[in-house]
């Protein structure tokens, strides 16, 4: 926690804590994640999913290494999206990186950086079925290499509309405004956009 620097706009996630309707925190492949999620284990006890790993011993050490932060781990699977509704409605925060490549069943195509690119549904989803609250949270690196400022941001109501692909681009449209604040630290190496509309993959030649 000493390499935290500052934190700023932390009145948008006490609001939507105090307001008891459930959070979802979004946190995009940019600057540190893993240190924003232990400082969030000190503010409440996140909900997180994980990818479990085919390793039994390896997949027991994850588990217990980061349960020890207070972050409550559950599965990337139905099971776990269950569980984090439940958690959403009894006024739980939960963390999910919005940005990731979902499968075609769990996306539908939208603008982001101007590209039609597959985008989740799953925060639009779950906040237009629990309404609860959705801030951005991003933890960048400053100009002193070793510290970090956290920057917390309210998501519109746009997120919650019964209209999914107006969720969708509202979700799309506020990450694009948290990476243009440090666009070399997103982590473009995820190669976001390789599935775009009709099949096309701008990573290839």
């Amino acid at each position: 926690m000493h390499r935290i620097n500052q934190i700023h706009g932390i009145k948008h996630l006490e609001h939507a804590l105090n307001a008891k309707k459930g959070v979802i925190v979004v946190v995009p492949h940019f600057g540190s994640w893993e240190l924003l999620n232990a400082w969030l284990c000190t503010q409440t006890q996140p909900m997180i999913m994980y990818k479990p790993n085919k390793n039994k011993d390896l997949n027991r050490y994850i588990l217990e290494a980061r349960q020890k932060t207070n972050a409550i781990l559950v599965p990337i699977d139905e099971t776990g999206i269950r569980a984090i509704y439940k958690h959403l409605k009894q006024g739980g925060l939960t963390v999910i990186l919005p940005d990731h490549l979902p499968k075609p069943s769990g996306g539908i195509y939208a603008n982001f950086f101007n590209q039609n690119v597959l985008s989740g549904t799953i925060v639009p989803k779950l906040a237009q079925k629990t309404q609860c609250n959705v801030v951005g949270i991003s933890c960048i690196r400053t100009n002193q290499d070793s510290y970090f400022d956290i920057y917390c941001t309210s998501v519109s109501s746009e997120i919650s509309s019964k209209d999914v692909p107006t969720g969708v681009l509202c979700l799309n449209q506020h990450m694009e405004q948290m990476i243009a604040s440090a666009p070399a630290q997103y982590i473009w190496s995820y190669k976001r956009f390789r599935n775009c509309y009709g099949n096309y993959n701008p990573y290839n030649g």
